[in-house]
């Protein structure tokens, strides 16, 4: 089953631009990097996604929108350390 498109769209809308460029700054203020652990701070931050929009996306998606926000997380924070 693929991602549901509105997933897509709202992972998109919400982590676009802006939090590549928030990222890039935390990452390039911080002294190793941002974290230690990047599967910790992934899931971490999908999580809180996930709960700060618990009213917005039905529970039984919840499980894309980790799936899709990881993804982006992950393609953004491999161009930062690579």
């Amino acid at each position: 089953m693929p991602i549901p498109p509105y997933i897509n769209d709202f992972v998109d809308e919400k982590l676009g631009d802006e939090f590549e460029v928030f990222l890039m700054q935390y990452y390039n203020n911080s002294k190793d990097g941002i974290c230690g652990n990047y599967t910790d701070f992934i899931n971490g931050f999908t999580f809180a996604l996930s709960y700060l929009n618990r009213d917005t996306i039905p529970k039984i998606d919840h499980k894309w929108l980790r799936i899709k926000a990881s993804m982006v997380i992950g393609n953004t924070l491999y161009k930062l350390t690579t």
